[in-house]
């Protein structure tokens, strides 16, 4: 993703004084602006690569859960 693709409702105050060239926090700024949309938030959610961190999360978690109970 090219960061001069960002929709013009996300450059909004805090990114004026980046510099498009200081990529890792404009992506993070951009990021950030993103999960504040709720239909972008949604397709996230369906998206497998989502659903897959989930289940592996979920996985850790019971095993961590299960070892602490031995």
């Amino acid at each position: 993703m090219k960061t001069n693709s960002l929709p013009q409702q996300y450059k909004s105050e805090p990114l004026k004084h980046i510099k498009e060239d200081d990529d890792s926090i404009y992506k993070f700024y951009q990021q950030s602006y993103l999960l504040k949309d709720p239909q972008f938030v949604e397709a996230i959610k369906k998206s497998p690569e989502y659903l897959d961190l989930v289940e592996s999360v979920e996985n850790f978690l019971t095993e961590l859960r299960n070892h602490n109970h031995k």
